[in-house]
């Protein structure tokens, strides 16, 4: 769903949590009120009327990833730093010495985790696409990962 089509679902699902919010108040509240009852009815008839007259509103949603590269980089004015995203990106990092970015070492490239070894060799194979996020899951329930998720499988 593009923003447009998901800016008023998401005002009315703020709407709804705020009287969500309100109905739970209410019901903590001492003494109670004595017409608490008619209230907390009222607030969820408005709530339904909410839920039906928004378009889309009980759309199944999921979260998603999306790739982005992460650059600090010198202030352009001054000492400091300042953060680059860099959208659909992915890059391997440098070290950096004592925790400086200003200061960076060696590149690190990204690679499978030592724990999951390329079948038939000692050395972890590198991440070729984005953030290797993708490429691990495949070779997890693939053919790409041995001993570790296979003795996981048989237990």
């Amino acid at each position: 769903m593009d923003e447009k089509s998901w800016a008023p679902v998401a005002v009315a699902h703020e709407k709804v949590a705020a009287m969500e919010k309100k109905i739970a108040d209410l019901k903590k509240k001492k003494p109670k009120p004595v017409d608490l009852d008619k209230q907390v009815v009222s607030i969820q008839k408005e709530m339904a009327a909410i839920k039906k007259n928004t378009p889309h509103y009980n759309v199944p949603m999921v979260s998603g990833v999306e790739e982005a590269a992460l650059y600090v980089t010198k202030k352009d004015k001054g000492h400091g730093t300042k953060l680059d995203y860099r959208m659909g990106e992915s890059r391997n990092l440098k070290i950096q010495q004592r925790g400086n970015p200003n200061t960076t070492g060696e590149e690190a490239p990204r690679i499978f985790l030592t724990a999951f070894p390329q079948k038939g060799k000692s050395k972890p194979r590198s991440l070729q696409n984005g953030s290797g996020q993708l490429e691990l899951a495949r070779a997890m329930v693939g053919n790409g990962v041995s001993q570790a998720t296979e003795s996981v499988n048989k237990n």
